[in-house]
């Protein structure tokens, strides 16, 4: 299913009084630590503290979901997705990895991700989108999201305008089980609502209704998601789980100095994949430790063969505070043969596919940085389906909830985020902000 080959990482460890750290440590020593780790993981969900976990069909609405995807694609051709961060990435990811293009064309669907305040875009998107084949799906846990409220105000207005008689048949709300104003509107006007499971974060919730939706909307098989998830890991046993080896490599190069945490792939379809990791892999480790040190990796998402091109000089002769991963697919459809066409042009390509070509630049750039000395983990997805997908999330949300309490920091927490939310809040007078409107007068107005 996936495998972790961390050979090329160790072998650039550095040796014993090469590091500041207090004690050089090794995989086998953080292993000591992986049973504690999973029963404090086991307690928060237990509590319901966190439920990322809980991979739960019926808790989770997955029934539900499944029918009201089909009550959508009865209506319209077109999703649009209102959501922001962790209520839109997560779709979008899945879109671009299992929906590409010419299938959602042959499907007769697509998913629109408007994430975005940008009027150019808005714009751009309702000019494209015929409101009698749309349909909308807003995502916001606590329903007071700033963009998302001001995005499904416009889009309303905009889908009631064209459609009045069932404007609202189209709109779908996903949000917590019984607070906040979209389960309010939602009962109000009689919108159709799913759930946000109370114990999940946003940045984990995209194999909950949150992701779920959007991929049963555009016919995607919606258990096998979870069901890969399930057969990825557990708690039960962290030790023998390749995501504690992720997080455990990361803990051991963050003692060495590296800072960054690359993940390049030579597939398009996973290039939305990167942006949702950097979201997950930032929001949790990017925070101040309970013993006050401010620690977190830097998220770098990189697209071969492209940033190989633009970023693969930095990472190979740059600083050495960065740790790759490569991320690869086993299994690929068949590809494009290059015919012999163009003498004296490539001749040494004629007759090769152009995944021949891709997998020779991949082993390229992967060579280049161990000739430099640089580290690289080695993660390989059989092959790219829901099933396959659904682990890959699952591997990375397990991956940083160990780093996480490897370095002693609350990986489900945010709070530099709700600080910028609560003071954009203050700025534009929303009720409930005073302090912060108050904190924002000497902050924004410090000319010392």
């Amino acid at each position: 299913m996936i495998t972790l080959d961390l050979s090329r990482a160790l072998r650039f460890l550095p040796s014993e009084g090469a590091v500041s750290a207090p004690e050089l440590q090794t995989l086998e020593r953080l292993r000591s630590r992986a049973s504690d780790i999973g029963q404090q993981l086991s307690e928060l969900h237990e509590s319901r503290a966190v439920g990322f976990a809980r991979l739960d069909d019926d808790e989770w609405q997955m029934s539900e979901t499944i029918d009201r995807a089909a009550d959508l694609q009865s209506l319209g051709d077109s999703m649009l997705l209102l959501g922001i961060g962790g209520s839109a990435l997560g779709a979008r990811a899945i879109r671009d990895a299992l929906a590409p293009s010419a299938l959602t064309r042959d499907r007769g669907r697509q998913l629109v991700v408007l994430d975005t305040l940008d009027p150019d875009r808005v714009r751009s998107v309702l000019e494209q989108l015929n409101p009698a084949r749309t349909v909308v799906a807003a995502i916001s846990k606590s329903g007071g999201t700033l963009e998302t409220v001001s995005l499904l105000k416009v889009v309303q207005a905009w889908l009631k305008n064209a459609r009045p008689s069932d404007w609202a048949q189209r709109m779908t709300l996903v949000t917590d089980a019984t607070d906040g104003k979209f389960r309010e509107i939602a009962e109000a006007l009689e919108l159709s609502a799913l759930s946000v499971p109370r114990d999940v974060g946003g940045r984990f919730s995209v194999l909950t209704a949150v992701g779920m939706l959007p991929a049963a909307f555009l016919g995607l098989d919606v258990r096998a998601f979870l069901a890969g998830a399930r057969e990825g890991g557990s708690f039960e046993a962290v030790a023998e789980d390749p995501a504690w080896d992720y997080a455990a490599i990361h803990h051991l190069w963050w003692e060495a100095g590296a800072t960054v945490s690359a993940l390049m792939s030579y597939s398009d379809r996973l290039s939305s994949f990167g942006a949702w990791f950097q979201q997950l892999w930032a929001e949790s480790l990017g925070k101040r430790a309970v013993d006050g040190r401010e620690l977190g990796w830097t998220p770098l998402a990189l697209r071969g063969p492209a940033d190989q091109h633009s970023l693969l000089q930095l990472l190979q002769e740059g600083r050495r505070d960065k740790l790759v991963t490569m991320l690869r697919i086993q299994e690929r459809a068949p590809s494009f043969l290059i015919p012999a066409t163009l003498p004296e042009l490539g001749e040494e390509l004629d007759g090769l596919e152009l995944s021949d070509v891709l997998r020779a630049e991949e082993a390229g750039t992967v060579a280049a940085l161990v000739e430099s000395g640089r580290p690289v983990v080695d993660l390989t997805l059989a092959r790219l389906d829901a099933f396959h997908l659904g682990s890959l999330f699952f591997f990375f949300q397990r991956a940083v909830a160990y780093a996480g309490l490897l370095w002693g920091v609350d990986p489900f927490d945010q709070p530099g985020v709700e600080a910028g939310k609560r003071y954009a809040s203050a700025l534009l007078g929303r009720r409930g902000f005073d302090t912060e409107a108050e904190r924002l007068r000497d902050l924004l107005n410090d000319r010392d």
